[in-house]
């Protein structure tokens, strides 16, 4: 490979992303809960991984989904998704239940390119849009 000196020096220019020609993917999640379920005693839940960024993003990216109870977070499931996003695309729906007392709080969040112990596996260009939270998720 030529040196990258005479034309674009990435270390010195701090762009981490030159191998990637700054299109890198970016994961974004929607969460979204449905109380059909609540007669008996679970809720619903429905998920999707959306890619906004300017670069593919690759198959695996993992998706978990926590219960929020008394401020901490306790992973409820963790799925991964099956095909390669391309810009501007999403997965499929996902679609599960949970066990309604596990949501005592009525708090779900959904983090995206999470293992469900924290640990990420895409760079993308903005780390800081991987979560959505919902509140009042409560079987009536």
């Amino acid at each position: 490979a030529p040196p990258n000196w005479p034309f674009s020096n990435t270390f010195r220019s701090g762009d981490l992303s030159a191998s990637a020609g700054g299109a890198l993917p970016d994961a974004i999640g929607v969460i979204q809960v449905c109380d059909e379920l609540c007669l008996t005693d679970e809720i619903g839940v429905e998920v999707r991984l959306w890619n906004g960024g300017m670069g593919p993003m690759r198959a695996g990216v993992p998706m978990t989904v926590y219960a929020e109870v008394r401020g901490r977070e306790y992973a409820l499931v963790t799925l991964l998704s099956e095909d390669v996003v391309e810009s501007g695309g999403a997965t499929g729906t996902f679609s599960f239940a949970v066990s309604a007392p596990l949501v005592p709080d009525g708090i779900l969040v959904l983090r995206v390119d999470d293992d469900g112990e924290g640990g990420q596996q895409v760079g993308e260009c903005h780390e800081d849009n991987n979560s959505m939270r919902i509140v009042d998720v409560f079987c009536p």
